[in-house]
């Protein structure tokens, strides 16, 4: 997970959703096998993000994956 590329992109590939919405946002998923947690980093404070279908089963997958490497104690 590449630190430097987490955050905003400045982009909104969806269209403005509401008045809140900040636009897409790049974030990391880790398995940190030493604490035994799935890590998830956005590279800035956020309240809420939206996800389509098609992206909130790979962000489900992406959890499940980790959370098995974690398990499994494998990276």
């Amino acid at each position: 997970m590449d630190d430097n590329k987490l955050g905003p992109t400045g982009r909104f590939p969806a269209g403005k959703l509401n008045e809140h919405d900040e636009g897409e946002l790049n974030m990391g998923i880790k398995a940190n096998v030493t604490e035994g947690i799935v890590e998830v980093h956005f590279g800035k404070p956020i309240g809420w993000f939206g996800l389509g279908p098609a992206e909130a089963r790979q962000f489900a997958a992406l959890l499940i994956a980790n959370a098995e490497k974690i398990e499994k104690r494998v990276i």
